[in-house]
């Protein structure tokens, strides 16, 4: 499994117990700050301990506590591991020794000080949709509403690197396990690895009376097992706190340290009253195909619904702007689009999943500058985001800077390698522009046979084996993405696919069917703009590529004189 070696998450936590060597407890707020000072100094250098041994042990993960004596003059008198859940005693003799070094304050002389420290790599994880075993179908909004809330809160947290919300949903619909019923962790480690998380979270909810249990099983995708199980009780009514008690015990489990950055990211919520989260979780429901056929529109009520509401929920305008990414693109639908995000991220300025889809809209509106601004601030906020990293490889990619462009992509992919886009992108950048289609065809094929492939991922394949010269190879590949085609695909992919088909059908043999289709496309004004070399000059440079190799290919078709008038 990936671990990322870049993003180690480590922070000094606040001083667990503080006391005089008399045993009388201190716990002044000017020395706790002092002692966290002068401790920060050496953070780097414990980090540095953890990180040289996480290259061993790319699981190594888990808590420690050093405890301090302090003499008269506040030097170290004896230091010591009084407690160690990392189970490293290499970690456990570098900490002791840089925590030697630290210079405390006057204020703690005489003071015995246990400090703790969480330690965990940079983790992927998934959230899915919390199983309803009320029985109650006029709950199962709270399946989307409580995972979304914990996916708001532990989204935010800067170790953690959550799947994409779409992607999930694609998987747990061809898995089956968007309906109603438990899911085991056998289930639950098999999504999630299709997926691409090394940490599932499946819960679930149930009533008994006034009383709501909410269940959460942290499941480590690669052995399939239980980390641990958190629980918590209340009313519904309480949802929210509920839920904020969930969310710290998970990131308990999780090791996430605590500090500025988790509180802040754990104090989220998704607006401030039930029906709020009500709205929230029937509109990720709707959008995401969560017990019911996918509905973006429905969804994008909903989101609407949420803002009339309140106007000051983030995670509504980016909503709506989800719901409306595979509409039709109009220059209305376009600028709604990015008024939307552009809201959400107004109210939350390190909303890194709005930033960076702002960024890939930016792309397709032509604005690649822009676009490199927006994942490199995306990436700032979170640098081990896969989606940040394919986002400035499809920009230089845009602009003829192949190397670079896969040199990101690959990076991207070792952050989320079974990612089908990113399969089937770094294909079509291979067989652009290096022309090496053996490379082309395995990671084309790869991103078909992926979790959530869509018709686009069966064009790439298509186009490679075109290149290939497998035209019943290509014209299969063809009919099988047709067959994934939605009302919320994106137009163009049914074009590419039929020039592809043409081509084939032309390769294969079959001419007369190869000129009744190219009849339907031979004056599309994208066909006569790429025939003709006029795209315009942001157009990127990959896709013109692509586009003149299978124009060439139709090119038998473009000289024949047209048929005689009667």
């Amino acid at each position: 499994m990936r671990t990322s070696l870049a993003m180690v998450a480590i922070l000094v936590l606040v001083p667990l117990t503080l006391f005089a060597a008399a045993g009388k407890k201190a716990g002044v707020p000017k020395e706790t700050a002092e002692i966290k000072t002068a401790v920060a100094a050496v953070l780097p250098a414990l980090k540095k301990c953890y990180d040289a041994e996480l290259k061993n042990n790319r699981n190594l993960e888990g808590r420690l506590v050093v405890e301090i004596k302090l003499d008269k003059d506040a030097a170290i008198k004896e230091s010591k591991v009084a407690k160690d859940d990392l189970g490293s005693a290499a970690v456990a003799t570098c900490i002791l020794g840089k925590m030697g070094e630290v210079k405390f304050p006057a204020s703690a002389r005489n003071k015995t000080i246990a400090y703790p420290f969480a330690f965990a790599p940079t983790r992927t994880l998934a959230v899915l949709p919390f199983d309803n075993l009320t029985g109650d179908r006029g709950l199962d909004w709270l399946k989307a509403g409580v995972a979304e809330s914990l996916v708001t809160k532990l989204g935010q947290v800067p170790s953690l690197v959550l799947v994409d919300r779409l992607k999930l949903d694609a998987v747990l619909n061809e898995q089956a396990l968007s309906h109603s019923g438990a899911v085991d962790e056998k289930t639950a480690a098999k999504a999630g690895k299709l997926a691409g998380a090394e940490r599932v979270i499946a819960g679930g909810f149930q009533r008994a009376g006034k009383k709501t249990r909410l269940t959460a099983r942290v499941i480590d995708v690669e052995s399939g097992k239980v980390k641990e199980t958190a629980m918590v009780d209340g009313r519904l009514d309480d949802l929210f706190a509920l839920q904020d008690s969930m969310a710290e015990k998970i990131a308990d489990i999780l090791n996430l340290p605590p500090g500025a950055e988790r509180d802040a990211a754990l104090a989220l919520r998704v607006g401030s009253s039930r029906a709020i989260l009500e709205l929230y979780g029937k509109a990720s429901n709707a959008l995401g195909g969560r017990g019911e056929p996918r509905n973006p529109e429905k969804a994008q009520t909903l989101f609407g619904q949420m803002i009339a509401m309140d106007p000051s929920i983030p995670e509504a305008y980016f909503g709506v702007a989800r719901s409306l990414w595979h509409v039709k693109a109009t220059d209305a639908v376009r600028q709604e689009i990015r008024t939307m995000l552009e809201r959400a991220i107004a109210l939350r300025p390190d909303y890194h999943e709005a930033i960076t889809m702002l960024g890939f809209h930016m792309w397709l509106c032509e604005k690649v500058e822009e676009s490199f601004a927006l994942h490199k601030k995306a990436l700032a906020l979170k640098p081990d985001y896969a989606m940040g990293h394919y986002g400035l490889a499809i920009g230089l990619a845009s602009l003829g800077k192949d190397t670079e462009a896969i040199e990101i992509l690959r990076h991207a992919m070792d952050l989320d390698p079974k990612n089908a886009e990113f399969l089937s992108q770094y294909g079509q950048l291979v067989a652009a522009f290096k022309r090496d289609f053996v490379t082309a065809l395995d990671y084309a094929r790869r991103g078909a046979a992926a979790a959530g492939a869509v018709e686009w991922n069966y064009v790439m394949l298509a186009y490679v084996q075109l290149m290939t010269g497998d035209a019943d190879g290509c014209l299969a590949t063809v009919e099988k993405g047709r067959k994934l085609r939605s009302p919320a695909d994106r137009p163009e992919h049914a074009g590419q696919s039929l020039m592809l088909e043409t081509s084939c059908l032309l390769k294969a043999g079959n001419t007369p069917q190869a000129r009744a289709l190219f009849a339907k496309f031979k004056d599309d004004p994208m066909f006569l703009a790429i025939k003709d070399q006029k795209l315009p000059p942001k157009f990127p440079v990959f896709i013109k590529i692509l586009g003149s190799d299978v124009v060439k290919e139709i090119q038998p078709l473009m000289n024949e004189p047209p048929p005689p008038t009667k």
